[in-house]
This record gives C-alpha cells, structure tokens and sequence, in this order.
C-alpha cells in the first residue's frame, strides 16, 4: 500500500466555496436539511460531480450519488461520502469535509486515469443533522431498511411542521427509487472529529473503530398554571421546577456512571411562558449516550426511574416518547485495519478511538461494511461557529480515503 495523495489546494477551496451557502456573520454556515440554502448547495455538489465526468443519480429521500464506473460494473461498488445539511449557526466542515473529500477522491481518480475493478460513488446524503427533521440520520434511513420512505416523508419540521416530503419535492430533489445506491462492498467517511482528544494530542488522523450508543427522549412535566403571587410555595405544582429537577438529576447520575455515558438536555419549553405564572407545562428534550448497548439500556431504564421519582416528589404527571434510538456500533474490522495502515503507511500521527456522536455511518455500517476517518477540529469544537481544521489535515484526512478507497476499489 502507498499513500495517495489529492489536490489539497482544490479540496480547500471547494470547502470555502461550499460555505457561501448558509453562511453566518460570525463565520459559520446555518444550512439546514431541503432548505433553499441546501439546495444551493446540493446543485452545486451536482455540478462539480458532473464536471468530474461522474453519472450522477438522485434517490427517492433525496440523496446524491455520483458514480464513476469500474471495470466490472456487476461487482458491489465503492462508496464515499457524508452529507451536505448543518444544524443553526453551525461549522463549515461537519458533513461538509467528508462529501467533498469523497468528490475530491474521485476527481483525482478520474484524472490520474486510474484503473478501478470497481465502481467508485460520492454521496451527499440528506438530513443527517436532525435539527429540522427528526429523528437525524435520514438519508441512509431508507436503502438500509431502517424507516420506509412514507415515513421520512411524514417527518414535520421541528418549528412549522411543514413535512420532509413537501420540502423535498419544493426544493427539487424528489428522485425515485431507480437513484438508490446499490449494497456497496463498503462504505468510508471522513468526518472531523467533533472532540478534543486528536488536536489535544497533536494527532492527524483518528482510526474510528465504532460509535457510541444514542437516545432521544421528548419529555412532559404536567403541573398546574397559576398566579405567581397567591399560592404558597409548598402547594405549588410547578412544572418548570421539576423540569429543572430532573435535568440536575440526569447530570448527576451521568456523572456517577462516568465511562462514556454522557446526558444532555438541549431543549426546553415552558407554558405558558410567563414570567408572573407558575409554569404548568415543561417539556424537555434528553440525550443519553453510552459506548456500550447493554450499558445503554441500563442507563435508560435508570433515566426512567428518574423522571417518575421527580413527579411524584413535585406533584407532577409526566409522560415521556423515545424520538430516537442509535445503538453502539462496531466498524468492520478489516476496514479498520485498512484507514490504519494507510495512516501508518503515509507516517501520519494516529490513534484508534471510538466516536461519541452519531453519523451517517452508523446505519451504513447495518447495511455493508463500514468506516470512518477523523481528523482533528480545533480545540474540539464543532455544531459552532468557531468550527476550524487546517488545509493539512483535510488532505491528509482525504489521503487516507483515497488510499483505503483505491485499495477497495482495485480489490
């Protein structure tokens, strides 16, 4: 194996180019899922993937494919890629990095006029993010068997309810099932880490052998609405409160499993939002990460105890609705072993690591066998505007894919 190399100054600039659509004041990009920002985006990704010489063929949830083919188009093809979507006030490099990286791969492919036994494709897959359509991961949701496409066309907007299907064919990237990928012989994506612990210890390239656990819960905290000044504090039944309860509670109890369990509540909305009345209604959005599934579903269960034992210390009905559930995954091994020793290979600084945040891969993985590839994020941060990488470590990110790619494409 010998490391190839892509066109670092052309993969920075597509990068840069890429981010013009949604960007932000403050240097980020606000480009969520089939918004008109995306489909900026999306139609350029098409035009660069046909330039490139690339068949370029849209399914039915609006994933992007451009295939390049190989001597034998029979045999399963390669497959590279990420998404093109972000969350608000969001990076230019989350989902980003990997699409074009994978776009870059083929390009120099193409113009190196190298023999491929396999057919190699870049996606752009839709709706990974989750901060418009939940739950996240959509793209791949339907060629691997997870959801069927009625269902993520019944996906509303978070904020207007507007449905994914109504958005999709608005934005005019409803294909058909004929666009769906093929079962591939693998599936890579190169992906910034999102985490502190490559740019921490001055690493180049982390070796993803699975990610963690993940679930979502929507929660409802029922008390009673009332004046803010007539009922004594020890009869109030203050939704807010046991909301507040609850989220210090989850903390706690992440804090004590330790490990890799992790619990966050991002999202929080009171009724009927009024300074002078008592809160009577607090719903509450919870995730809950573990790298171990068995670990996952105790913590789980634990979560449940939780929110029963603050409603019936604050008076409170409560219900609650499991929005998302990612187990842990493992990666293939032989892949692994390959992103591995094409780091090794080019003398790249690099660690085998697990990730804490979901990805596209992670229903790949369900569906052919998978990979991922980090590079490292400045100080870790990432789902921000601060969001940076370095040109060097995107090409040297993208190096190894096309290295692993090249190998697997060949094989």
């Amino acid at each position: 194996m010998q490391l190839m190399h892509v066109n670092e100054e052309r993969l920075w600039d597509s990068l840069q180019a890429m981010a013009r659509f949604g960007a932000t004041p403050a240097g980020g990009v606000t480009r969520l899922a089939l918004s008109n920002e995306d489909r900026q985006a999306r139609d350029l990704f098409c035009e660069w993937l046909r330039a490139a010489g690339l068949d370029v063929r849209v399914d039915d949830v609006g994933n992007i494919f451009g295939w390049r083919e190989g001597a034998e188009p029979h045999l399963p093809p390669v497959l590279l890629g990420s998404h093109l979507d972000s969350v608000p006030s969001g990076g230019k490099y989350d989902g980003a990095l990997g699409t074009l990286a994978a776009l870059e791969v083929v390009r120099v492919f193409a113009e190196a006029d190298i023999h491929l036994r396999r057919t190699i494709g870049a996606v752009a897959f839709t709706a990974e993010e989750g901060a418009r359509f939940e739950p996240s991961i959509l793209g791949p949701s339907v060629i691997t068997g997870r959801f069927t496409v009625d269902h993520v066309y019944s996906r509303p907007d978070v904020r207007t309810g507007v449905l994914f299907g109504h958005e999709l064919a608005r934005i005019g990237y409803k294909g058909d099932i004929r666009g769906r990928s093929p079962r591939p012989r693998a599936f890579l994506e190169l992906h910034i880490e999102q985490g502190p612990q490559l740019d921490a210890e001055r690493l180049q390239i982390g070796v993803v052998e699975g990610i963690v656990g993940v679930k979502w819960f929507e929660i409802h905290f029922r008390g009673e609405a009332t004046h803010a000044g007539t009922p004594p504090m020890a009869t109030r039944r203050d939704a807010l409160h046991g909301a507040a309860r609850f989220i210090c509670d989850v903390r706690r109890l992440a804090d004590t499993l330790g490990g890799t369990a992790l619990a966050t509540c991002g999202r929080l909305r009171v009724e009927p939002d009024v300074i002078n009345v008592v809160p009577g209604v607090a719903v509450l959005g919870l995730d809950i990460r573990h790298a171990d599934t068995a670990e996952l579903e105790r913590y789980t269960d634990t979560v449940r105890v939780l929110i029963q034992q603050v409603a019936d210390n604050e008076h409170l009905g409560f219900s609650y609705e499991a929005v998302q559930s990612l187990p842990a995954t493992r990666f293939d091994e032989t892949l692994v072993g390959l992103v591995e020793k094409a780091a090794r290979t080019g003398g790249l600084r690099h660690k085998r690591m697990v990730g804490g945040i979901g990805h596209d891969s992670l229903w790949m993985a369900r569906f052919c066998p998978t990979a991922m590839i980090f590079v490292p994020c400045r100080s870790g941060k990432s789902h921000c505007e601060d969001e940076d990488i370095s040109p060097e470590d995107a090409a040297a990110g993208a190096d190894v894919l096309a290295t692993v790619a090249l190998e697997l494409a060949q094989s």
